[in-house]
């Protein structure tokens, strides 16, 4: 995506300068959850009974209540302003956000039944009045926001019901389909075919992670107690490294082509390399970086995560526990078991992807004092202890000092007791309003803003073909300049705003960018320039297919937005 020309049509006037005068009070509120090492709530804890520490340094708890069921019971904490003393009781417990996301799953009928039986018993027990529910799949199929309860559990057994039914078509399936039926014949044509898989495999889930981004994002101007439930079998922080990292790749390159072409050639070339030669010419992605952004803006976002992963990503069911039929040949395999104790084979490939999909759920998890659940005999507990962190937990405050967009370290303790388990966001992230725009911009993707207080227009033109098969769109967006704040400088007026930009393309591939615009307009044509328009005209670079174009502004002075959505096809 890259802006290929700014055009100002005219400027703009305002009659009178606005003076703005903007108070920020710093204070970080925390979720967090106690338990025994058996997961059984602590309660009856008091404020002095915490510690809390920023980037290692001891903070003073300003806010303190304690919640369980329906109640909740505060702490009076001492004020350096007697004005304003801190309340002595908690009102109820705030309302709930339940956001389910249904990544595409392949799993067996008894897990998808214990999966939907374990969702439906957390929405009908949990959900009370001023609760709301949301069913998301990673194809951005949505159902909005709903406080009816019997809607919620109508959509959520449905989706799951079509998006983890046993099947051959799911992205990870299609994609080791392509990897093991590849025939190459040398080294160098596998790593060609291996890098080509990585990439398919690094493209669905970055596609999966910023459509997470967008959700979280859609979060942050949302009150209440915010839970986001990720549902996955596949979801790898390395991308296509199974690949890369099989033990018959780094033995010779002849026993894998065997195995995965099913035809044994004479004659191939042997691939004698070492395996710490291997992963240096490995061609795997890594989206660490993309997973620890979403983490930290889920926590910025008072977003908690729980990660479930139902099955073994492209496990085989092996009746009466038989061999592992999908392994490499060469490649020893692991087994597991579904529900009801069904022994599946788990090669060293599939493995690999076990193994990241766990390294991202687990992050995600952690990090914003969520938990990971493994496997379907955990699908039931799970959900119930999801059910229990909503039910009972603290609720801590404390003031920090303001550092836009920088990462601070957060460590909540129990004192005396570390035999107590203790669970909350374990980092801040104070965003700058641009970083905060992109969020909601790229969230418009999904759940669509009804607000649009500076009132502009988007518009598309005719998309260009290019030789890569990509396509060029020229956008357009109108900002009604009477709708931005100038404010006096000397002999003119300024004004400075940020364009946001967000696709989701016809590969569901989901990016974000923003420009900077600052207007200087003589104090002497402020009143020439009264109803006129700014146009802002980019070029996005985008793939083949029908895709949604979604457009924010943000007034930097007047600190209002504006939102609008076109929809192009290019083909």
């Amino acid at each position: 995506m890259r802006v290929a020309a700014i055009v100002v049509a005219l400027l703009f006037q305002q009659t009178a300068p606005t003076f703005l005068e903007s108070i920020e009070v710093d204070v970080t509120n925390l979720d967090v959850v106690v338990t025994t090492r058996d997961g059984k709530p602590v309660t009856g804890l008091h404020r002095d009974d915490f510690a809390v520490l920023e980037n290692g340094a001891p903070q003073a708890i300003t806010n303190f209540a304690e919640y369980g069921g329906t109640r909740g019971v505060a702490e009076a904490v001492a004020s350096t302003t007697p004005a304003a003393p801190a309340p002595a009781t908690a009102e109820a417990p705030p309302p709930r956000k339940f956001i389910f996301f249904i990544d595409e799953m392949s799993l067996t009928d008894s897990n998808r039944a214990q999966l939907v039986k374990s969702a439906a018993e957390l929405v009908r027990t949990q959900m009370r009045a001023g609760d709301e529910a949301m069913v998301v799949t990673r194809t951005k199929d949505v159902m909005p926001f709903t406080a009816d309860r019997d809607a919620v559990l109508k959509r959520l057994g449905a989706t799951l019901e079509r998006e983890s039914r046993f099947r051959a078509d799911t992205g990870p399936q299609a994609e080791e389909l392509f990897f093991r039926t590849s025939r190459p014949s040398s080294s160098d044509e596998y790593k060609h075919m291996a890098r080509i898989y990585a990439t398919r495999v690094n493209r669905r889930v970055t596609s999966t992670l910023r459509t997470l981004l967008g959700l979280v994002g859609s979060l942050n101007q949302t009150s209440g107690r915010k839970v986001l439930i990720v549902m996955s079998e596949s979801l790898t922080a390395e991308p296509g490294r199974e690949a890369f990292g099989l033990q018959a790749i780094q033995q010779s390159l002849v026993p894998t082509v065997t195995s995965f072409s099913g035809i044994v050639s004479e004659g191939m070339e042997s691939a004698e390399f070492s395996a710490t030669e291997a992963s240096s010419r490995a061609s795997w992605y890594d989206v660490h970086p993309m997973i620890k952004e979403l983490a930290a803006r889920a926590s910025a976002n008072g977003v908690t995560i729980y990660t479930l992963q139902p099955d073994f990503a492209g496990a085989v069911k092996v009746p009466g526990a038989g061999a592992d039929i999908s392994a490499p040949r060469g490649v020893p395999g692991r087994r597991g078991q579904d529900a009801r104790g069904t022994t599946f084979a788990v090669s060293q490939f599939q493995r690999t992807i076990v193994d990241g999909t766990r390294d991202t759920l687990g992050t995600l998890a952690g990090d914003t004092g969520g938990k990971m659940f493994i496997g379907a005999r955990e699908l039931p507990g799970g959900f119930r202890q999801i059910a229990e962190d909503l039910t009972s937990y603290y609720s801590l405050g404390y003031r920090s000092a303001a550092s836009s967009g920088a990462f601070k370290k957060i460590d909540v303790r129990v004192k005396d007791h570390p035999d107590y388990v203790v669970r909350a966001r374990r980092q801040l992230l104070r965003r700058t309003p641009e970083r905060e725009m992109d969020e909601m911009v790229a969230a418009n993707l999904i759940v669509p803003r009804g607000v649009n207080e500076l009132g502009i227009v988007a518009s598309a033109g005719k998309p260009e073909h290019q030789i890569n098969d990509s396509w060029r769109v020229p956008v357009v967006v109108k900002i009604p300049l009477s709708k931005l704040t100038f404010i006096p400088d000397g002999d003119k007026y300024r004004g400075a705003f940020t364009v946001h930009y967000a696709v989701a393309d016809g590969a569901d591939y989901t990016t974000g960018v923003y420009r900077e615009q600052t207007l200087d307009i003589p104090a002497r044509e402020i009143d020439a320039a009264r109803a006129q328009f700014f146009t802002f005209s980019s070029t996005l670079v985008v793939a083949p297919g029908t895709m949604k174009v979604a457009v924010g502004v943000y007034d930097r002075y007047s600190r209002l937005a504006g939102f609008d959505q076109v929809e192009v096809t290019a083909k």
